[in-house]
């Protein structure tokens, strides 16, 4: 597929990336020329290059250390690396790729206070769109930037926590890490 036939969720030609270690594990962050549009955690850092490449596979992909980043990016990254790591910071610009329902949940999950949870029901009746709970949970599952469009917070009406893209271990660490932090 050539970059005139991308997709229409209008993927980034090109990917700055940096990873870094953090308590939650490796942080891989990656920005186009508009903002940050991965945030991706775990073990291996071949795992999270594969995934990324998986999710932006039309994008060209230059990995670099975050000290060596290009401004703004050198900026976005170390925002986005300080709030994945639980330190308070107003989020940088982020650059979404996917459906209009998609952005439509991940702009409500934005609003939900750290600390706090939805249900995937009231996350659906949130949007407005009361009968799409399983198309709200896989907008979820669907997010590429984790922590900071905070689809962590969503839970299942039954009080369990649910799945999770990058683990439900780290689903769990999250939200006790924020209702530790907002009851200070």
């Amino acid at each position: 597929m050539s970059r005139q036939e991308r997709p229409s969720m209008n993927q980034p030609a090109s990917l700055i990336c940096s990873i870094s270690n953090t308590s939650l594990g490796k942080v891989l962050v990656a920005s186009s020329a508009t903002g940050i549009c991965a945030l991706y955690v775990g073990e291996q850092t071949d795992t999270l290059l594969t995934t990324l490449s998986e999710d932006f596979p039309l994008a060209d992909t230059l990995l670099t250390r975050l000290t060596e980043l290009p401004s703004p990016a050198d900026e976005w990254h170390q925002t986005a690396l300080d709030i994945a790591i639980g330190l308070k910071a107003e989020l940088p610009p982020l650059d979404l790729s996917g459906t209009d329902f998609q952005q439509a949940v991940w702009r409500q999950l934005q609003t939900i206070p750290a600390g706090s949870a939805l249900s995937y029901t009231e996350l659906a009746l949130a949007i407005g769109q009361p009968d799409a709970i399983r198309a709200a949970a896989n907008a979820c599952g669907a997010n590429k930037i984790a922590i900071l469009i905070p689809c962590h917070r969503v839970t299942r009406k039954d009080g369990d926590t649910g799945g999770y893209r990058w683990g439900v271990e780290l689903k769990n660490k999250l939200l006790e890490r924020e209702q530790k932090f907002s009851s200070i």
